[in-house]
């Protein structure tokens, strides 16, 4: 043979060899840091004892530092989320948008049998192969997926507001944004985000952040049960204060963790673009006056508005009636949040803790039951006295609490599966700890 061309094979071999194992260093290496958060192993930053209190017993009290470690680990997640949106729906722009109308039998097929199966399938593969233990860093590919998947059936029924459909730049910003852009709910135009709002959503993040920290370590020392452990062993323990004051420490802390990030990386996206964002919450708990105001408007507005517009305003575009398109965007709520319950479940499993297995069902029940209580309240509110007398003549802190109680007493059913599964223990770390000794 020809020195020469082995010569120019052997090179090529090296550089080749040379490029993969790079390649799988820096895998490795990105592996290695993700496993690291398996468990929270921080050493404690220093010892301390409160004043005015009985020190008979030599009671003292640790401080841990958060894991900053662990902020970036979550920047990062956020980072490749936000990069594999924007290839997802650059794959949609081609493959169904541009043929929706041209071609509406390919649009249907891109939608329904390649993009939506891609979508969900994605994090099956992404979290064992990025070795991600930690059930907070795997969250972002988890609503990465069902969020791409709703993106697509927005746009396979056309249900997207106009600002998205001018050019590829807007689409691209509207449905591959991680904090959703906010609308003008007249003319359906993006709003403008202004410097006092970016200050307004800091703030609000600290603020939002320190009263989380005080809630979460609360929580962790009482095993999610602030007010005690309750047995459930009727329908009437269901409305026992100690059970109901557990769901709402419980509903709430899954709140301001949700809202702490939303308002950090929703300013960030802000900061850039110029364009507003959403507020995750708005006062669900205080303000809401009736069942459709408490899940349509005011809690996890990122979810619920996407769902509005991919499957309630889909349904009615197509002639479903507004009740059975309610009812239908539940019944996707329902299957969305098992989905997400067994995407959690393929974390790799920390050796120290007891293996949880979802109970299937148990987020369907809770998000059914609700979609009823929405359809059901449409249908009573129908009677113009009875909607008279409850707008006219019902207090507002009554009204919330009734609409509040239509899902806080089975509330459980929604948050055991994320407590068994370490959900908020695994983001203990991004918090600073206090424990007595």
């Amino acid at each position: 043979s020809n020195p020469e061309e082995e010569t120019a094979f052997i090179a090529a071999t090296a550089k080749a060899t040379n490029k993969h194992t790079a390649r799988g260093f820096r895998n490795t290496m990105l592996r290695s840091f993700f496993g690291r958060f398996a468990e929270d192993d921080r050493e404690i930053s220093f010892e301390f004892e409160l004043p005015f209190v009985d020190h008979d017993d030599g009671a003292k009290y640790s401080y841990t530092a958060p894991s900053f470690e662990f902020w970036i680990a979550l920047v990062i997640c956020v980072a490749l989320q936000a990069v594999i949106s924007i290839l997802f729906i650059l794959a949609a722009w081609m493959l169904i948008k541009k043929n929706r109308e041209k071609n509406p039998t390919l649009a249907f097929l891109a939608c329904y049998g390649f993009l939506c199966p891609a979508a969900l399938y994605l994090p099956f593969a992404l979290i064992p192969f990025l070795n991600i233990p930690n059930m907070i860093l795997a969250t972002p590919f988890i609503i990465l997926a069902f969020a791409n998947m709703l993106h697509c059936l927005e746009i396979l029924y056309d249900t997207s507001p106009p600002f998205a459909e001018r050019d590829v730049f807007n689409f691209l910003l509207y449905h591959a944004s991680p904090v959703m852009l906010r609308f003008h709910p007249k003319t359906q135009e993006v709003i403008k985000a202004t410097t006092e709002e970016m200050r307004h959503k800091i703030l609000l993040a600290a603020f939002t952040f320190c009263g989380t920290i005080v809630l979460q370590n609360v929580l962790l020392v009482t095993h999610y049960e602030p007010f005690g452990h309750h047995e459930l062993v009727s329908v009437a323990e269901y409305f026992n204060w100690r059970h109901l004051g557990n769901n709402m420490a419980n509903a709430y802390l899954a709140g301001t963790n949700l809202e702490t990030g939303t308002l950090i990386f929703g300013a960030l996206i802000s900061f850039v673009t110029g364009y507003s964002t959403i507020y995750l919450n708005d006062s669900p708990f205080s303000k809401s006056t009736s069942v459709a105001d408490f899940w349509g408007r005011r809690w996890n507005i990122q979810i619920g508005g996407l769902l509005k517009t991919s499957v309630f305003k889909s349904c009615m575009k197509n002639g479903v009636s507004r009740l059975v398109a309610i009812f239908l965007t539940f019944v996707m709520s329902s299957v969305l949040h098992e989905y997400a319950i067994q995407g959690g479940s393929i974390t790799p499993l920390n050796p120290t803790r007891s293996p949880h297995a979802p109970v299937l069902g148990r987020q369907s029940a809770f998000f059914l039951w609700n979609g009823m209580m929405m359809v059901l309240e449409r249908l009573i509110m129908s009677n113009k006295f009875i909607k008279s007398t409850w707008d006219t003549s019902i207090p507002a802190p009554i009204k919330t609490l009734c609409i509040v109680m239509t899902s806080l007493p089975i509330s459980k059913w929604f948050m055991d599966d994320y407590i068994g599964m370490y959900l908020f223990d695994d983001f203990m770390v991004a918090f600073p700890k206090i424990r007595k000794l």
